[in-house]
């Protein structure tokens, strides 16, 4: 493919940038996240659907987020992964309408959620001589929903 084929079909560099973006984020493991009423598996899925997401993609989303500010034409580079968080923003959103998590912004219980992965993951592509311990998911579900039960008459 000859470089006018390319601008023809895109428009321009931020053309075919989106569309990349486009194409490989809609079909991450992270967009495929649903809902399926069992709370425990559901925030399992979440959780192994992001680090999967995160290994393939994790390098590019902090750059975009950082020139973002300079370059403001990038914003919509966002409107997959955005998506894809929303998605999970609705399914947090469900479980505590259902009265099964904490009630809380569901964007703070997702930022909850995912940012011991994301650091954990952050220092290891770093590949810094800190240890960086690996994360059971299991165990850690188990934890954030013991910090993430809903408040009872009692317990107040």
């Amino acid at each position: 493919i000859n470089e006018a084929t390319l601008f023809r079909k895109y428009g321009n560099k931020l053309g075919l940038i989106k569309r990349a973006f486009q194409h490989q984020l809609s079909t991450t493991p992270l967009s495929k996240v649903t809902y399926t009423g069992d709370l425990q598996a559901d925030l399992h899925a979440i959780l192994e659907a992001y680090v999967a997401t995160n290994e393939a993609f994790g390098e590019i989303m902090p750059i975009v987020f950082l020139e973002i500010p300079r370059h403001p034409e990038l914003r919509d580079v966002l409107q997959t992964p955005l998506e894809n968080i929303q998605s999970l923003v609705d399914i947090i959103a469900r479980y505590q309408s259902e009265g099964r998590l904490k009630n809380e912004h569901p964007l703070l219980s997702v930022n909850v959620l995912l940012a011991p992965i994301l650091f954990n993951q952050m220092f290891h592509r770093a590949n810094i001589d800190l240890p960086v311990p690996s994360i059971d998911l299991h165990e850690y579900v188990k934890a954030f929903l013991s910090g993430r039960e809903p408040l009872t008459n009692d317990s107040v």
